[in-house]
């Protein structure tokens, strides 16, 4: 039933309880609208969602009263991947009214920067390098993760003007089969000798340890190295 006024409806309600032998009258309460915040790595629990939201969202939740500062997550959806998802919440009329210009959240690991990582098997062409790296430039990707790269007659990558790639240096008979190749200035990027090979790069990024494996030598190394470095 629609009233125009509250007093029609508060009348209507008191006739109803007095005479509607037995019915049940309540009010239909209006539903939270949603919000869905896209590409969050399912790592990440509702908990650590809800805390980035609100600080990094600070302007939003000020000098809004207690009730009415409501977020909730009601569900999560499948993303393009396993580690990746959709996460659907529930938030008050007010917090949905001031979201509308001012919402934001890291995609990846809430209050850290999030980077974008390519990954391509090269194949040994000299020319899929280059390649690579003009994609990297126009996608403002800050890490390329690289299999089967050129290395030449020296058996390892060379050094590019503006990028640091992270290899094996005991490079032997075999030659490298992996590198890391960083196009992000400001990433802090620390290599770990011991635990790299020609077939397995190990540094850490940002204070994530981030893999590049040959496929056909590890594949333990090559599931860590997809789950390691999703965004």
């Amino acid at each position: 039933m629609v009233f125009a006024t509250k007093e029609e409806r508060e009348k209507a309600k008191q006739k109803l309880a007095k005479k509607g032998n037995g019915l049940m009258v309540e009010e239909v309460k209006n539903k939270d609208p949603l919000v869905t915040l896209k590409d969050v790595l399912s790592v990440n629990t509702d908990e650590d969602i809800l805390k980035a939201l609100k600080n990094q969202n600070r302007p939003i939740f000020e000098d809004i009263a207690e009730g009415d500062d409501r977020v909730a997550v009601k569900y999560r959806r499948k993303g393009r991947n396993q580690h990746i998802g959709h996460v659907v919440l529930s938030v008050s009329p007010k917090i949905w009214k001031r979201r509308d210009s001012q919402w934001r959240i890291a995609k990846g690991v809430p209050g850290d920067s999030t980077y974008k990582v390519l990954q391509a098997n090269l194949q040994r062409k000299k020319l899929a390098i280059s390649e690579i790296f003009v994609e990297a430039v126009k996608s403002r990707g800050a890490v390329a993760l690289l299999q089967e790269p050129y290395v030449g007659s020296s058996g390892s990558m060379g050094m590019y003007a503006g990028v640091r790639v992270y290899q094996n240096t005991k490079v032997g008979q075999d030659g490298v089969k992996a590198a890391i190749a960083v196009f992000d200035n400001d990433l802090t990027v620390i290599q770990y000798p011991k635990l790299t090979t020609n077939n397995i790069v190990v540094p850490s990024a940002a204070g994530r340890r981030v893999y590049s494996a040959h496929p056909q030598r590890s594949a333990h190394y090559r599931r860590r190295s997809h789950c390691d470095t999703a965004v």
